[in-house]
């Protein structure tokens, strides 16, 4: 949808409609301050699982996910 809440009809036009959102959301000024995380566990801390998934662990999983207990699942794993 167009800013004026107009249908936009051609890929042309919606094409264009994400650019100018891309343009806004990635040209922001720098911001003034940035935050204090302090103590906070930073991603290059964290254990991540490098092993090799199988088709039957992916199709659990997303069968998982239709039935809403996906969540179930990955505290499984």
């Amino acid at each position: 949808m167009a800013k004026d809440e107009r249908l936009l009809l051609t890929d042309s036009e919606q094409n264009l409609r994400w650019k100018e959102h891309f343009e806004e959301v990635l040209n922001q000024p720098e911001p003034l301050s940035t935050p204090d995380f302090g103590d906070t566990v930073m991603a290059d801390s964290l254990e991540i699982y490098e092993g090799s998934i199988n088709l039957e662990e992916v199709q659990r999983a997303v069968s998982s996910s239709r039935h809403q207990s996906w969540m179930r699942y990955l505290l499984r794993c």
